[in-house]
């Protein structure tokens, strides 16, 4: 579909396309924040949802709908019975999903393009969450710093303007290394295709697995 650009004040310029919205904010760190203070940040909504439990599950109203305020980035939660540990559920998936769909300017990532040359200094857990680096701190796919590993990712690739390979040579590896990473995962790669997209580059292709 069309791509449709609207400001909000003093915030961001937000990307509404066909699949998914890409926000640009000017260094805003939400993942860095303590669970606390991003709650307050969030209308949270509670109500009934169907899902598993059946009636007895219905009867209390245990559905959490977290919409961060500052990027309007939403996440639910339904599974439990609890109303605690449902927001608990959406706070985590809030989180991945500002990972994802919020892209930022910062002071370590400058433009990229075909002859750019590594970046010096990534963050920590980029660093720790690609496998071509040797790092202290290691992201895996359920540590809790895997949200801010992810937006760091994305973030380069937006100042590659959608470009693996340029990305490849700034994070220092090959366009297949980052092309696998980024295809490993259904939510990055949407998010990474997302950011294509809007660059008006095609879509990633998930790799198929060959047949012995």
């Amino acid at each position: 579909g069309t791509m449709r650009w609207f400001f909000r004040p003093s915030l961001a310029l937000v990307v509404v396309g066909s699949s998914r919205r890409v926000v640009r904010m000017m260094s805003q760190d939400y993942l860095r924040l303590e669970e606390s203070v991003l709650l307050r940040q969030c209308r949270v909504e509670v109500r009934r949802d169907s899902g598993p439990g059946g009636q007895k599950r219905n009867k209390i109203e245990s559905a959490v709908r977290l919409t961060h305020e500052p990027t309007s980035v939403v996440a639910n939660a339904a599974e439990d019975r609890s109303q605690l540990r449902n927001r608990a559920v959406a706070l985590r998936r809030l989180r991945r999903k500002i990972g994802l769909t919020v892209r930022r300017t910062d002071e370590w990532l400058t433009p990229i393009d075909d002859a750019s040359r590594p970046l010096e200094a990534l963050p920590e857990e980029l660093e720790g969450f690609l496998p071509w680096k040797s790092s202290k701190t290691v992201v895996g796919k359920k540590s809790d710093l895997k949200p801010v590993a992810e937006q760091a990712l994305l973030d380069v690739i937006d100042a590659a303007r959608g470009s693996v390979a340029a990305a490849a040579r700034a994070l220092g590896t090959s366009t297949s290394q980052l092309s696998k990473l980024l295809t490993a995962d259904d939510d990055l790669l949407s998010a990474a295709n997302a950011l294509r997209a809007h660059f008006d580059l095609g879509p990633l292709q998930k790799q198929q697995k060959r047949r012995r």
